[in-house]
């Protein structure tokens, strides 16, 4: 067993850095400090008009939130944002193909221009937010294995991988 993750004698994983054992999952971290907040609120009212009519209102509003810790925000899940880059690559495509198209006198010549514009561009746009979509889903990834078997050390302030010399790179660190 490595240094990197020996337990002391209450089974608790050490720190890498400052052999600590006030460690804890990143999973079990995030999601202790991961509310999700529902309410409901009513009201109702009654009012009397000019001409003597009587008025009764009344309205439910319901609200969702979801409350993240300073902490757990430090390891939030990136944003999943390739069908998005999808529809916008698919949308400027058939604008473009659109527009070019209204400016030829021949109907059949601006649909024929339409489709050859609007799927070079989507082809184009697709392939360039491809890299973007990669990155992105190497994120994920790196996220998902950092939540699953990742520790943070209250002490220090570091994040760790058990058995590997491997460190939690967090957004601020990376700018």
């Amino acid at each position: 067993m490595s240094a990197s993750s020996e337990n002391n004698t209450s089974g608790q994983l050490l720190c890498t850095k400052c052999n600590s054992d006030n460690t804890q999952n990143i999973g079990l971290l995030i999601s202790a400090g991961t509310k999700h907040v529902q309410s409901e609120t009513s009201s109702s009212g009654i009012g009397i008009g000019l001409t003597g009519r009587v008025g009764f209102g009344s309205s439910t509003s319901n609200t969702s939130s979801v409350v993240v810790s300073e902490l757990a925000s430090k390891f939030k899940e990136p944003e999943s944002f390739s069908n998005k880059l999808q529809v916008v690559a698919s949308s400027c495509g058939a604008i473009a193909g659109l527009i070019a198209g209204f400016n030829f006198h021949s109907f059949w010549t601006g649909v024929g221009v339409l489709f050859a514009i609007g799927i070079g561009l989507n082809l184009v746009l697709n392939q360039l937010l491809k890299s973007v979509v990669n990155s992105n889903e190497d994120k994920l990834k790196n996220w998902k294995k950092w939540s699953d078997t990742g520790y943070f050390c209250h002490r220090c302030g570091h994040a760790f991988m058990p058995g590997s010399d491997e460190s939690y790179v967090f957004e601020t660190e990376e700018q």
